[in-house]
């Protein structure tokens, strides 16, 4: 019979971690036999105090989605859908400002490891896309001074200007475009150490997972404080509202399917947010 870790990773192949963050949790091996109300309690609490709310959410999804897909052949006498269900939580978060990116983009680095890290959050913040899909940018999305791609989450098709940065990685070999990635627990540790080496520590204020949390701003960064950091700094600038929902490849609401916006007629305003970073 097909085991619980084959049963996941055929389905969800890069996302061993969670498998093993349910292990860590329980302190047993993720097998069907070890399932129990308790342990996903557990695997729901440990994951909810490492990760963002959304990833919690998204890690929980999809192994409820993979005991869903065995649910004849593996019963269980409990509910696991309503335990894996997380509530989605509304979240007021920090941000990276200009000044604070360049610092970060310019922070020495360890070792090659660091560097894929700090070259993919910095992708981020000046591409505004998600941790899926700059985590995975090549050369090969780049063509005539405009960087295309298309997001694996919504499939909306983005389109925006090649920033200097982005240029200094590709003539340098950053390991950043070679489409790697690293687990968020894994990612998020370390773009915390490299943002309090770059000096990020003033003092802020957030409201995440139900409750109000305050601290260094170093220490309540994320994987996805680089998007946030590009949607609030070209908001800042005065872009409109459906310039950035283009940019970070939103799906569109009921007004703005009516609007027609080619990639190259952006605004000003907004292309000299991304040329800025060099």
């Amino acid at each position: 019979m097909t085991t619980l870790k084959e049963a996941f990773l055929d389905k969800y192949p890069k996302y061993g971690i969670i498998l093993r963050m349910f292990e860590e949790a329980n302190e047993c091996s993720a097998e069907w036999d070890e399932l129990s109300k308790l342990r996903l309690i557990r695997f729901t609490e440990y994951i909810g105090e490492r990760v963002a709310p959304n990833s919690a959410r998204q890690y929980a999804a999809k192994f409820k989605a993979v005991l869903n897909r065995y649910s004849d052949e593996i019963r269980l006498d409990f509910n696991f859908a309503e335990i894996l269900s997380l509530k989605e939580q509304v979240s007021v978060n920090t941000f990276l400002d200009e000044d604070e990116i360049r610092r970060l983009a310019a922070v020495e680095v360890s070792n090659d490891t660091e560097r894929l890290i700090r070259d993919q959050f910095v992708l981020g913040c000046v591409t505004g896309a998600r941790h899926s899909d700059y985590a995975q940018f090549t050369s090969d999305n780049i063509d005539g001074g405009w960087l295309s791609y298309v997001s694996q989450k919504t499939k909306v098709y983005v389109e925006i200007p090649v920033s200097p940065i982005l240029r200094r990685f590709i003539k340098e070999e950053s390991p950043a475009l070679g489409e790697r990635m690293v687990s968020d627990v894994y990612f998020n540790d370390t773009i915390r150490k490299l943002a309090e080496k770059a000096g990020i520590t003033g003092k802020t204020r957030c409201f995440k997972a139900g409750k109000n949390v305050s601290g260094r701003k170093c220490d309540l960064i994320a994987s996805h404080t680089a998007r946030r950091s590009c949607a609030s700094n070209l908001a800042a600038r005065g872009v409109s509202e459906v310039w950035i929902k283009k940019i970070l490849g939103h799906t569109r609401g009921t007004t703005d399917r009516y609007i027609c916006c080619d990639g190259h007629g952006m605004p000003k305003v907004a292309r000299d947010y991304f040329m800025s970073f060099k």
